[in-house]
């Protein structure tokens, strides 16, 4: 298809033509040459494993050569047009050689300048991304790349399930502006390094000049406000101190209205060894100025849930760029340090604000423990809902909670794995399973385990053990493979390491959930017998599952992909357990 710009660049080729010249010749070779894309085509598709995908989902030589260290984003909304204007600088180490680099934007951007330690640089455009050329350079040499763009942000269809702007009206009638890209990534509105595996060790700088009735609102602290008298513009600054997941840099614009508070950790040396003010946690709630009455039910409700969540995942994990709500005119996501909220202060039907608790569940599950690949989004996801059920429990207790996880049962759809290919920039999921299903399947290793007080500490240890680093779903599977293989040799689990393995590899790589078979052996007096298997499972697939005695005694009775007679005890108890049940003769 042929864009505006190449339809502009050939009516100007066109008219040179009956009068051409030697000179005007040569003009026409270099209009004809300058309409063609250069080092291939692209449509500026994203999220369809195309070639394009790939390119920007693999850590290519080219992408692999940056360690990236900061971002500092200069950015220039225009509310009438519609567009934006940015300038971006990337610091980073030469962490390989390479001919060239590799940064990522969605071709609808143009380009106006890239600046190599502020000097002009050769590059070119291959679709969605930028190559920058390579002059020599040391290894760990520290360089930035500046580069200059403009255009019309992707407009999100279906917020925040589909990436790009909303431009959108408070109840007022006044511009309310916010930002989300978690599938398609941070590449669809400011050229970066846009791979998962590579979060930023500085943290990023992100200033945006705007109206001055309007409110500005990002990650991190506020460093920076000013005000121009001689006109209605304001430039506001954020910084964020801690490396972050780059999907998670967010741009909020509102008629906003501030309430803070500081909350002392519930939880000793948190995150500041002894240093008392180190402890305190600024949370900031940002809502437009006609909701600001639900401010003080709203904080109430916030600090309640990082109590909860902060004993049972650890410290808050970003006391140093603080914790902030903010409004947004979508539903909602996890920006780090500034969580988007559009729920409208609803409340579901266990008692809480599911926005609230899950988007803030993420700071602990997707933004401290982050996933190194497209493909393991599920470690983002699966967790943090299983984390709802973490609040329930505390809030309601545990019958509440298993009613919690039995209603994800019922949102199971099974129509793709939940672990998705390695390299691509990946979306492709066809239903919700990499949330439903995988709490569901966190919850069957937990009642496994069948060890609360191990299982606790154990997965408060999880979520720290990444420390910012992303991780691949192997280490995920080792952490806890190891886990249960000390309990085991305590005699503290029935569960076995293998069978660990084999649990995450049927739940993660297979789209069917495990089918367990019963079938009744004989009816004695007062008494049926059993057996059951497992079928449709990975090899080592077993799970010690509770049956009931006549008597009201119970057992754990691990069943695997044989036939294991369940004598005296009756048909298994599998509420909870993320399996189907069949009966056969």
């Amino acid at each position: 298809m042929t864009s505006p710009k190449q339809l502009y660049i050939w009516k100007t080729l066109f008219s040179l033509l009956p009068s051409a010249t030697p000179l005007k010749g040569l003009l026409v070779i270099f209009i004809w040459c300058c309409a063609q894309p250069s080092w291939g085509q692209g449509n500026g598709s994203i999220g369809t494993n195309s070639q394009q995908d790939s390119i920007r989902g693999k850590l290519t030589p080219r992408k692999r050569a940056m360690d990236v260290q900061h971002y500092d984003l200069k950015l220039w909304p225009d509310l009438e047009y519609q567009s934006l204007r940015g300038r971006v600088t990337i610091e980073y180490k030469l962490a390989a050689p390479a001919d060239s680099f590799q940064i990522d934007l969605l071709e609808i951007w143009t380009v106006d300048t890239v600046l190599l330690n502020r000097e002009p640089i050769g590059y070119r455009r291959n679709g969605n991304i930028i190559l920058v050329a390579n002059p020599k350079q040391q290894l760990n040499e520290t360089n930035i790349i500046t580069i200059a763009y403009n255009g019309s942000p992707l407009r999100s269809r279906r917020p925040p399930w589909s990436a790009g702007f909303v431009w959108s009206q408070d109840s007022l009638g006044r511009p309310w502006i916010g930002v989300a890209c978690e599938g398609q990534g941070a590449s669809t509105w400011w050229p970066c390094k846009d791979h998962p595996s590579d979060e930023p060790e500085k943290g990023v700088l992100i200033t945006c000049t705007y109206p001055s009735n309007l409110m500005f609102v990002s990650n991190g602290r506020l460093i920076a406000d000013r005000v121009l008298k001689a006109r209605p513009i304001r430039t506001t600054t954020w910084q964020v101190s801690s490396p972050i997941n780059l999907y998670n840099v967010t741009l909020n614009l509102g008629y906003y209205t501030k309430t803070n508070t500081l909350r002392a950790s519930n939880i000793s040396k948190a995150k500041g060894g002894s240093n008392t003010k180190q402890q305190l946690l600024s949370i900031e709630l940002y809502l437009l100025d006609n909701h600001k009455q639900k401010a003080n039910a709203m904080m109430v409700e916030t600090q309640k849930m990082l109590d909860i969540f902060e004993d049972a995942f650890g410290p808050y994990p970003y006391y140093q760029d603080g914790y902030k709500l903010v409004e947004t005119p979508y539903y909602g996501m996890e920006h780090q340090s500034c969580i988007a909220y559009g729920n409208g202060f609803k409340k579901n039907a266990f008692g809480f604000d599911f926005i609230l608790v899950h988007e803030s569940g993420h700071e602990w599950w997707g933004n401290q423990l982050s996933a190194a690949d497209h493909a393991d989004l599920w470690l983002h996801e699966s967790w943090c809902t299983y984390s709802e059920l973490v609040y329930v429990e505390q809030t309601l207790g545990k019958a509440s909670a298993f009613e919690y996880a039995t209603n994800w049962l019922a949102k199971i759809k099974n129509q793709s794995p939940m672990q998705g290919p390695n390299h691509v920039a990946y979306n492709g999921w066809l239903d919700s399973d990499i949330y439903y299903k995988g709490a569901a399947m966190i919850m069957t290793l937990r009642l496994a385990i069948d060890n609360d007080p191990a299982w606790q500490q154990a997965l408060k240890t999880f979520a720290s053990i990444a420390k910012h680093t992303p991780i691949r779903t192997e280490t995920a599977v080792s952490y806890w493979v190891n886990v249960v293989n000390s309990l085991r040799q305590a005699n503290e689990t029935q569960l076995s390491g293998q069978a660990t393995a084999a649990l995450f590899a049927h739940y993660l790589r297979y789209k069917e959930l495990p089918i367990l078979e019963l079938k009744q052996t004989s009816t004695e007096k007062n008494h049926e017998r059993w057996a059951a298997r497992f079928v449709g499972v990975v090899d080592d697939f077993a799970l010690p599952i509770t049956c009931q005695a006549p008597n009201d005694g119970i057992a754990k009775i691990v069943i695997s992909n044989a036939w294991t007679d369940l004598g005296q005890y009756g048909a298994p108890q599998t509420k909870g357990l993320a399996i189907k049940t069949s009966l056969v003769k």
